[in-house]
């Protein structure tokens, strides 16, 4: 079962990385203003008084989360499961995922195995040779 908050928050990004919680509502009233607004204009939030122009996003607090995350050093794999950079994923085949984020399908992963193995077999060849000489 899931709890969820009676009023949902989004958050307001600003310029130099501050952020600014607010009801779901008083956001969309944000959206509103923004998407109306023809120049630079000051609102006030609270306690606040924020320059329009420093608004970068407004944000549901998934995408902050995941935000944090991929700030920490997380990536998520094609199953949308959250692992280290470079680290490994169980979630499929218990493949590496790559740098560029993706898992290897079966004939990258043999790919890379023989590209390996052959790497491998050059380099301890060549200290053979270094040896004998």
């Amino acid at each position: 079962m899931s709890t969820e908050l009676a009023n949902q928050q989004m958050c307001i990004c600003l310029r130099g990385d501050f952020e600014v919680w607010v009801d779901k509502d008083r956001a969309e009233k944000l959206q509103n203003l923004l998407e109306n607004n023809t120049g630079r204009q000051y609102i006030q939030m609270d306690d606040r008084t924020i320059n329009t122009a420093d608004i970068v996003a407004i944000l549901r607090p998934q995408d902050m989360e995941d935000r944090t995350r991929r700030k920490n050093g997380e990536r998520k794999c094609k199953y949308g499961e959250w692992h280290e950079a470079r680290g490994i994923c169980e979630c499929g085949k218990n493949k590496i995922v790559n740098p560029d984020l993706h898992i290897l399908d079966d004939a990258q992963w043999e790919k890379t195995k023989i590209i390996k193995d052959q790497l491998k077999d050059k380099l301890t060849f060549n200290k053979v040779d270094n040896h004998c000489a």
